[in-house]
């Protein structure tokens, strides 16, 4: 194991220099317009957001600080994704001093990728001692398939942490010291403020790493509080800093399902690479190794065995072998999967049983730890490569990094998406930011679920007004999000006013473009509703690609009032009909009787998108008169049912149900869902008749939409009816 200085100090600025020009080459053709352009318009938006909040809220303080303004009626907006604290308080100065919000995260993301570049460079010199294999390492860690296609999400960006981290361990052990136990705890917390993920797996890396470090080096025992304690104390800010999360999953009964990945990915080069565009059937983005790597890094193992070194400081190699490894099939989820075929559980199960990883949805992010292992070992046989040809070192060097970079680049992934900056983003935010009255703004009509990312896009205009506004691009969606969207589809219909009175909405910004179809109608509705919804200002329109894109241009901002008006809620003495008499029907993908077994966890499901034809069919023993139909939630809240319609039938023939609106009812589920959603139901009232059988089911399809689940199910019936019901039911036949 070489032990040297990490890097001549002199040359810091040249490196960060070199890597900040390869970040710009490599970020084409969108670094040619860092000011206009984003990686995409959806999850790029939604970050931005979340690092705009934090870096010009920083005095609100903890807990305060989790109270953005997305997601309204909902408590602690930022909760809903990861927080990025480290980022956001970094970039506080971008923010504050540079208008473009655009420029700013594209300059978070060039530091980003420039630093975990650089930090990658001071690990593996340390461990090599070479320069060229530092450059190597470095720059397959930040410029790999992998980070561009997660360069929407800055959190993943912000990679420099992990080897950073190792590294402080590495040195730590060499020579233990307090100062060096310090920046160890230091850093390793700064990998968990700048992203949870990236703090679990960087966990599961250190877990395997420090036993063989304390093979290799064999400290004192009387060392060892050095390392702990600060470690220590970085794990109690990092609870302090999750405990509102743990609050708020656990009141929200928010969970993650993890996803498996096949891990053949890892051989495929990502769409359109440099190297591998004309192959057709290598076609495949996102995790792409590389096959020079591969092959640098077996030469750099076989380098580690044949190299004549003591057994215990093999132990340290091999414990970076095992890293990558883990790492490896750990990406695989809970299954493993190659080339589209099932090998049985993988090993990330066992990971399961510790808390945080049972439902960690994206263990294919594990990634980030193969691709720093990988960079190690590859620069380790790049150093045997220039042992052997040592004559033209440079020359070898760059054309081995340029082609790992051709490899990994593929400018499909950098070609940017065109947002609105400028003087291209509406005048009406910036009337929002001047005008009363103040409180909460919705941006109308809603996006169809097939467009939801756009919402990401009002996320981004509330950085200029800074108003609560209710929708976003969440990690996890809130309860009432997306029936909130479904219910005010309609706009400006009287269900959709009350319901925004009721909520506390002040303004609506709506876009006559968004109206693909029937637009005429849903603007003379708008006059119609004049006297209730007054119109306080208007905006013209423009020639401009980005607003036609997004539908943007022609803004105008209607008062809505919060006085909503009186309404009268359905009345029911109602009883709930005996569910053990029921025999039940449906064509999802988990038994029917889940939604009666009296567990909320469990449900029947669609499974997919909400497609006309699906059924759920309840068989009562005998005739019966159902009046309600009441639906328990449970997470995912989105699984709902759109465009429901009920069918009862007496013998063969069937009678559509009519149902009874409650708008009282539905005014109060919404305020459940936001402080007590374990109690909410979906409650639907039903027109009296007699019936054998009652079917739900989906009588259109709604594009974009999750699939449709009911957790459980109740059915009631008058209080009167329950006696006389048979007598009814022979007089009606």
């Amino acid at each position: 194991m070489t032990t040297r200085d990490p890097l001549n100090h002199s040359r810091w600025f040249l490196w960060l220099t070199i890597y900040a020009l390869l970040s710009l080459v490599l970020l084409a053709p969108m670094s040619c317009q860092l000011d206009e352009r984003l990686p995409d318009d959806g999850d790029s938006l939604q970050n931005l957001w979340i690092l705009w909040w934090g870096a010009t809220h920083l005095e609100l303080g903890y807990p305060n600080i989790y109270e953005a303004n997305d997601y309204y009626p909902h408590p602690s907006a930022l909760l809903y994704s990861e927080p990025q604290f480290l980022t956001s308080a970094w970039s506080s100065v971008l923010f504050r001093t540079l208008d473009n919000h655009v420029l700013v995260f594209n300059l978070i993301t060039i530091i980003g990728l420039t630093l975990s570049a650089f930090a990658a460079h001071i690990f593996i010199r340390e461990l090599t001692g070479n320069t060229f294999a530092a450059f190597l390492g470095g720059a397959l860690y930040a410029f790999n398939a992998y980070h561009f296609a997660q360069l929407p999400r800055s959190q993943l960006i912000q990679a420099q942490w992990i080897p950073l981290g190792i590294w402080s361990l590495h040195r730590f052990f060499q020579h233990p010291s307090w100062k060096r136990g310090i920046v160890f705890g230091v850093l390793s917390l700064a990998v968990g403020l700048a992203s949870f993920y990236y703090l679990l797996f960087y966990s599961v890396a250190t877990t395997l790493l420090i036993p063989a470090y304390w093979i290799r080096y064999r400290p004192r025992l009387t060392s060892l509080p050095a390392l702990l304690l600060p470690t220590a104390a970085g794990a109690a800010i990092m609870m302090i800093v999750a405990l509102p999360y743990l609050h708020l999953f656990t009141r929200y009964e928010f969970t993650g399902e993890p996803r498996n990945f096949d891990l053949a990915t890892f051989f495929l080069p990502p769409s359109g690479s440099l190297l591998y565009s004309s192959f057709a059937q290598f076609r495949h983005p996102d995790h792409f190794l590389g096959f020079v790597p591969i092959l640098l890094a077996v030469v750099g193992v076989l380098a580690v065995l044949v190299k004549r070194e003591d057994k215990v400081g093999r132990i340290v190699w091999a414990s970076y072998a095992m890293v990558g490894l883990a790492a490896f099939f750990f990406a695989a989820g809970p299954d493993l999967n190659f080339a589209g075929v099932y090998y049985g559980e993988g090993p990330f199960r066992i990971l399961q049983l510790f808390g945080p990883f049972e439902k960690l949805r994206e263990p294919a992010r594990f990634t980030v730890l193969v691709y720093l292992v990988l960079a190690l070992f590859a620069a380790k046989g790049l150093l045997v490569l220039l042992r052997r040809f040592p004559s033209q070192p440079l020359v070898l060097s760059s054309l081995v990094i340029a082609l790992v970079l051709a490899e990994q680049w593929s400018p499909e992934r950098t070609k940017g998406t065109r947002v609105p900056t400028g003087e291209s983003i509406p005048k009406a935010y910036e009337w929002l930011a001047k005008n009363p009255p103040d409180g909460p703004v919705v941006e109308l009509p809603v996006w169809p679920f097939y467009r939801i990312r756009y919402t990401s896009l009002e996320a981004y205009f509330s950085t200029i007004h800074e108003r609560p506004i209710p929708f976003g691009k969440p990690s996890f969606y809130p309860p009432a999000l997306e029936l909130l969207q479904w219910e005010l589809r309609d706009f400006p219909d009287p269900r959709s006013l009350y319901l925004l009175r009721t909520l506390g909405f002040n303004l609506a910004v709506v876009h006559p473009k968004r109206w693909t179809k029937n637009k005429a109608h849903y603007l003379k509705a708008l006059e119609h509703s004049k006297e209730k919804l007054p119109l306080i200002a208007s905006f013209p329109n423009r020639d401009n690609p980005d607003w036609e894109h997004y539908r943007l241009g022609g803004e105008r901002i209607y008062l809505i009032g919060t006085e909503p008006e009186q309404m009268s809620p359905v009345e029911c003495d109602c009883v709930e009909i005996d569910r053990t008499e029921w025999t039940l029907e449906a064509n999802g993908v988990t038994p029917p009787e889940l939604a009666i077994d009296g567990d909320r966890q469990t449900k029947w499901t669609t499974g997919k998108m909400q497609q006309e034809g699906y059924y759920f069919e309840i068989s009562f023993a005998t005739p019966r008169r159902p009046v309600r139909v009441e639906i328990e939630m449970a997470f995912p809240y989105g699984e709902f049912a759109r465009n429901l319609e009920m069918n009862g039938y007496r013998g063969r023939r069937g009678y559509r149900v009519a149902q009874i609106e409650d708008l009282t009812h539905k005014a109060e589920l919404f305020q459940q869902l936001v402080e007590e959603p374990t109690k909410a139901k979906l409650r639907y009232d039903l027109k009296e008749m007699s019936m054998e059988r009652l079917r739900l089911f989906i009588n259109r399809t709604e594009e974009g939409t999750i699939g449709w689940s009911i957790p459980e199910i109740h059915v009631y019936e008058k209080r009167k009816n329950r006696r006389n019901n048979f007598q009814k039911a022979d007089a009606e036949r």
